[in-house]
């Protein structure tokens, strides 16, 4: 993620801690803020995800 004040920030230190994912790679991104791509949840590979930003 980007941000014009701070720079580059690792997806991962935006999701909870302990929620079990490792973010890899963000595939895409919609007008709403909303990222697709995959990682590793709880131990199984390549699983997607869909990150919606809070208010």
């Amino acid at each position: 993620m980007w941000e014009e004040t701070s720079g580059f920030h690792d997806l991962n230190e935006r999701i909870a801690p302990g929620s079990g994912w490792k973010l890899e790679a963000a595939t895409g991104i919609n007008n709403r803020g909303e990222i697709v791509g995959w990682g590793d949840y709880k131990g199984k590979e390549d699983e997607g995800f869909l990150l919606v930003p809070q208010p």
